[in-house]
């Protein structure tokens, strides 16, 4: 009988978990019977969902599997057929959470899928499960079944497939014509400032007492004289002369205030 190396753990023993059903057609061909080639995740200190995994290795050919711990995905090749996670505890051991299933997903050809069995899930949680799997970028997502453990939390069976068409893939339905629109052309210009407005401050010795277009703070960090000659030499901007954008972009004092926004230059 085939084994998973086991590590000493003084983590206490968990719920009662239900044992394992008789596999389906479809969960021996992700066990390695055939062509199947799956991948099982579990914590290496979580003797219940070892017992459970040892239980499904007993179906497959072992070339066929690869046993591999949450955090150590990236050593798993790819091109699975099925991805089996084993958790006797979900708040102990392994949560099935969007990083992880995406994870799992990574690992899986077109059409494969994932079964998860989870021990220790509270039963708030169970419908966040499906939720978890439409984020991740799954479909068909499902808990295919639950059973109350004692301690009132739930051992749940989660289930679902990675798409078959890539990202950013397009279908065209028949019979219907598309036009294809480019996103750019529904951009408009940026407004720029086309003259100085009334209460323009660029010939100002020094910024208005209420400053809201940013001189100010380039001579609390330059100095006036300095911060002057930067804005007549280009090198820094202030918003000043953008009245014609708003309040928001408007001093205290500014003639425009309370006047809705209007085109520059009008």
């Amino acid at each position: 009988k085939p084994r998973i190396q086991t590590v000493s753990s003084d983590a206490p023993p968990s719920s009662p978990q239900p044992s394992p059903s008789k596999p389906s057609h479809a969960m021996m061909g992700a066990l390695g019977q055939g062509p199947g080639r799956s991948l099982l995740v579990l914590a290496s200190q979580d003797a219940e969902a070892r017992r459970r995994a040892e239980a499904h290795l007993a179906l497959a050919r072992p070339s066929a599997v690869q046993v591999v711990a949450p955090g150590a995905m990236e050593q798993a090749s790819g091109d699975r057929d099925a991805a089996l996670i084993f958790s006797s505890d979900v708040a102990k051991h392994v949560r099935l959470d969007m990083a992880l299933l995406s994870r799992c997903l990574e690992k899986l050809r077109p059409g494969g899928y994932v079964i998860a069995w989870l021990g220790g899930v509270e039963e708030t949680e169970i419908s966040e499960l499906e939720t978890t799997g439409l984020f991740a970028g799954a479909v068909n997502a499902a808990v295919a079944g639950r059973t109350r453990q004692s301690d009132g939390r739930y051992f749940v069976e989660f289930s679902c497939l990675k798409p078959t068409w890539g990202a950013g893939a397009a279908a065209v339905l028949p019979g219907v014509s598309v036009d294809m629109i480019n996103e750019d052309d529904l951009l408009e210009d940026v407004p720029k400032p086309l003259g100085k407005g009334k209460s323009d401050c660029s010939t100002a010795p020094k910024a208005c007492a209420n400053c809201s277009c940013g001189r100010q703070e380039l001579e609390d960090k330059f100095g006036a004289e300095e911060a002057k000659k930067k804005l007549e030499q280009g090198k820094e901007r202030s918003s000043c002369g953008s009245c014609y954008l708003g309040d928001a972009f408007r001093c205290d004092g500014c003639p425009y205030r309370g006047f809705s926004a209007f085109k520059p230059g009008g």
